[in-house]
């Protein structure tokens, strides 16, 4: 696996679990989430697998601000933000080591 996408795993986890606690049993919630995130995800452009989940970690954050849940906003971002630095800062995922190819050609007899 990528090192992007095993930590985009880490936070999609975490993520989530807030995004439960805000749609909780409410059925128009959910529903407005997946609107909401088929609208992101249609007009951006996704090149990496941390840029979904940085998408989907706003909307959770602005989800629960705008559902009254503002402990939780405040809570999940600050957490989620600490595992950010921790990952980026620390980092997890990242080779330890380099690897290299090295390549010979040979060409027989002088012909090319």
């Amino acid at each position: 696996y990528s090192i992007s996408f095993v930590n985009a795993m880490i936070l999609l986890a975490m993520i989530t679990a807030v995004v439960i606690m805000v749609i909780g049993n409410n059925l128009a919630r959910a529903f407005g989430l997946v609107g909401a995130m088929s609208i992101i995800r249609f007009r951006t452009a996704v090149k990496d697998t941390q840029d979904i989940v940085f998408i989907f970690f706003a909307l959770a954050a602005g989800m629960a601000a705008g559902a009254g849940y503002f402990l939780i906003a405040f809570l999940g971002t600050i957490f989620i933000g600490i595992v950010i630095l921790i990952i980026t800062k620390a980092g997890l995922g990242v080779p330890r080591q380099r690897e290299y190819l090295l390549q010979f050609s040979y060409v027989a007899n002088g012909d090319s």
